[in-house]
């Protein structure tokens, strides 16, 4: 599912605008007042005011509202969050969001100025240095980060012991600031159709309430949504960072550090958690390794308006991680609970409380955002988006990975029961995320292909270490191996439980931060050196860089275990007409059924079984190692897999047809008359992420710096030809399927050797090419098939057009 981060330059990309925008500020907009008298609390407050007690005082006097925050809170760090409360009927949902959805998040400050003037300010900076001392780099710093304003009210009045100050916040509510409504800030704007709906204080944080209405672009047609905006306060000391350790993945929030190193600002890069410590009568206990109940546990609660039917398995999708707090030495850290019925002071809305939210929505998705305290990466709340039709997407993941094993899994309607165990899953998944855990899409690469078939194996430990992993289900498994749903199906497992000891375990006895980063580097380092299984892969954001960090794949060998999946798929396409069939299912080339749909997923299924094998190709493996480790931080991918992973490549889809996944009922029932492009759609799509230009420079690169210890590009060329270009060991006919893909392969190799700004990969596909000419005219003469030999002398032909010297020039590259 989706990530709310991914790793510091994200932040800092999405960070730095927010201050950008902070410095420009809007001052002498509708909030910006000139300084006034100011009049006695109680001719301002009259009796007929509403009051409403909490962090701020609020007093609403007909269309006026009125804030008084105590001078204590100047200075203080809020954090301000806005949500949809009710997304509008006349937008498209998917393009505007639903009920729960963030629309933006940033830290502020109120400050006391000058004219008797409240500010408000958004900024902050990334600096930071502790040393307060005369010298120290924090006056430093102080001296170049003045805060800028967004914001200024004049003080209406001050509270009856004069230490507090009462502004007018309407027009600041009323208004359209991007702080307040995030992306909705460029949209038209209506504010005679927009007003402030109310605004409740409570022990912590402000809700205010707002319709806003905008124009659409569409006419006189106008979208009105309901927003919330929570400004919540900070702790006053910040949590105890830890600091992140690059071989355990947590999302990292970073400051640049003036006082780390006294030559050089250096970035220091936190971790997300929540703020879990012992209660102070049990510390003693939980230093003798005594399971406590922490302070304050993590609790979330699920939306009343949550289909009841599936409420106990979101419920028990948070509580599966109590067992990894357990190692943290925790017991009931983390909870999931109902609204209590006659609860009337709990909202949805008010920022004390973290929510999984469930949205009547067609994507088929599901996400775990958190808000965070920036000083410190503390985790303050969270909202879990549940998208309705998630439950579209486990259907086909499970019918078409796990339905040769699972009898369950044979239906176009699932039972109760095992759509509960789904959802429980994913649940258990967004919830890691909510606890500051990042993917870990290396974890399943470390089990052995023979264990996700050994029934004992697989039952106990799983078929995955970490429920993070994209490995839905053991699509290894075979019928003959009697694997029960405890093998199949994902679970918090060994990496997900060292991870959270790892983020969650308390040192009250070590103050300093840095001390205590010293401890967790050695704890890291034994553990790794001892258990294979707590192996952390990153997620890859920009261009896949090791082959065992996919998604969506299972075990060391994916050759092997693909292999095994695609037998499962063969025999699930066998039953797929009769698994999908419902009694009201109609066929056409325009309705939608079952049928269409997991055959849709099956086809994807298979496609993504080439993908991880095209993966291990032009690749290594990247290791996080220690100054005091001889391990290799980089290693190629043997040749010998690499070779095995085209041959994988060659059997199943560029060699031959694989005709078995278009039976007769599909070309039927499913997509006629286009049946006959969806086995072509899928190997053109193999061919071009084979024929990627970065992929033929790293092995060309590889050879360079190896020799022929390694696959090289003219191995994997030939290679190549033996699945693809296998007709020219004589003179029989071209099937229109392999016409498809020769066509496809020798236009992107001409386009290649203009692109690609490397002379050697050039001359060696040139050589290549010329090689498939020789061979196309040797044979051409004996060919008889007509359409073979339309097919050949077209090839010929775009081969001469491309030898004419205007184009051969724009191929003659320096290496």
């Amino acid at each position: 599912m989706l990530d709310k981060r991914i790793f510091p330059l994200l932040l800092m990309l999405i960070a730095f605008p927010i201050a950008g925008w902070a410095q420009g500020g809007i001052i002498g907009g509708a909030a910006s007042m000139p300084a006034k008298e100011i009049v006695p609390f109680d001719k301002l407050i009259t009796p007929d005011a509403k009051i409403s007690h909490g962090v701020f005082n609020i007093y609403h006097i007909k269309e006026k509202y009125y804030l008084e925050i105590h001078d204590s809170l100047l200075n203080r760090q809020f954090h301000l969050v806005n949500r949809i409360l009710q997304a509008s009927a006349a937008v498209d949902k998917i393009k505007e969001g639903y009920a729960g959805d963030e629309m933006g998040s940033t830290p502020v400050v109120f400050l006391k100025g000058r004219d008797n003037k409240i500010y408000l300010s958004s900024s902050f900076s990334f600096d930071r240095s502790m040393d307060t001392t005369v010298n120290g780099m924090a006056n430093v710093l102080n001296k170049n980060s003045i805060s800028s304003f967004d914001f200024a009210f004049a003080i209406c009045a001050y509270g009856r012991d004069n230490k507090s100050s009462i502004i007018d916040v309407t027009d600041l509510f009323s208004s359209n600031s991007p702080l307040l409504v995030g992306r909705l800030d460029s949209t038209p704007f209506q504010s005679d159709k927009s007003y402030i709906e109310r605004i409740r204080s409570f022990p912590t944080n402000l809700e205010i309430q707002t319709i806003k209405t905008y124009g659409t672009g569409k006419g006189d047609s106008t979208a009105t949504l309901r927003l919330n905006t929570s400004i919540l306060l900070l702790p006053a000391i910040p949590m105890k960072e830890r600091y992140f350790d690059q071989r355990v993945g947590y999302f990292t929030p970073f400051n640049y550090d003036y006082d780390k190193d006294p030559q050089q600002a250096k970035m220091v890069l936190k971790i997300d958690r929540w703020r879990l410590e012992p209660k102070p009568e049990d510390v003693e206990k939980y230093m003798r390794g005594e399971l406590v109940e922490p302070a304050k546990p993590i609790v979330f609660y699920i939306d009343p308006a949550t289909p009841k039917v599936w409420v106990p398995y979101l419920i028990q999708g948070v509580n599966d991680w109590q067992v990894a707090f357990e190692r943290a030495g925790f017991k009931n850290a983390i909870i999931a609970k109902e609204v209590p019925a006659d609860d009337t002071a709990w909202s949805m809305d008010d920022a004390r409380y973290s929510v999984i939210v469930y949205k009547p929505s067609l994507l088929a998705n599901a996400q775990g955002p958190t808000v965070n305290d920036y000083r410190s990466g503390e985790i303050i709340e969270s909202h879990v988006g549940w998208y309705h039709n998630v439950m579209t997407l486990l259907h086909s993941w499970y019918m078409i990975q796990a339905g040769a094993n699972d009898p369950r899994g044979r239906h176009q309607q699932f039972s109760n029961e095992l759509m509960g165990q789904l959802i429980r899953f994913v649940s258990s998944h967004e919830i890691g995320h909510t606890l500051g855990l990042k993917h870990n899409f290396g974890s399943s690469s470390i089990v052995p292909v023979d264990s996700l078939r050994n029934k004992k194996w697989v039952e106990t430990h799983g078929h995955t270490p970490s429920i993070m992993d994209y490995a839905r289900f053991n699509y290894v498994a075979q019928p003959e191996d009697s694997i029960s749903d405890k093998g199949i199906f994902p679970r918090v497992g060994d990496y997900d439980k060292w991870a959270i000891e790892w983020g969650y375990r308390a040192f009250p006895q070590v103050a300093d931060a840095r001390a205590e980063a010293k401890i967790l580097f050695q704890m890291t380092t034994d553990s790794l050196r001892n258990n294979k299984r707590l192996y952390y892969g990153e997620q890859a954001i920009f261009g896949l860089i090791d082959s065992r960090c996919q998604n969506e794949d299972l075990s060391e060998d994916v050759m092997k275990a693909n292999d095994y999946g695609i037998r499962n798929l063969k025999r699930v396409i066998t039953q797929l007409r009769d698994w999908t069939s419902m009694p009201d299912d109609k066929f056409g080339k325009i309705s939608g059924n079952g049928l269409r749909r997991e055959y849709s997923a099956l086809l994807s299924q298979f496609a993504q079984y080439q993908t991880h094998v095209i993966n291990t190709i032009g690749l290594g493996f990247y290791e996080n190692v220690t100054a005091t480790d001889t391990t290799p931080v980089f290693r190629l991918i043997p040749k010998a897999k690499q070779q095995a992973a085209v041959a994988f490549l060659n059997t199943q889809i560029l060699a031959t047809e694989p005709e078995w996944l278009t039976p007769d009922y599909i070309i039927d029932m499913v997509w006629p008359p286009d049946v006959g492009v969806l086995t072509q759609a899928v190997a053109n799509d193999v061919l071009h992420q084979l024929l990627v230009p970065q992929k033929l420079i790293n092995l060309d690169n590889a050879e360079a710096m190896y020799g022929e210890k390694t696959y090289t590009l003219h191995d994997f060329l030939a290679d190549m030809n033996k699945g693809i270009w296998n007709d020219l060991s004589g003179a029989q006919a071209v099937s229109s399927y392999h016409r498809f893909l020769q066509q496809n392969y020798i236009s992107a190799m001409l386009t290649m050797i203009k692109d690609v700004k490397n002379g050697a990969v050039s001359a060696t596909i040139r050589g290549h090419i010329q090689g498939i000419e020789g061979k196309i005219r040797r044979i051409l003469p004996m060919v008889r098939d007509e359409e073979t030999i339309y097919h050949y002398n077209d090839i010929l032909l775009q081969m001469e057009a491309f030898k004419n010297p205007a184009s051969l020039a724009l191929g003659i590259n320096k290496r």
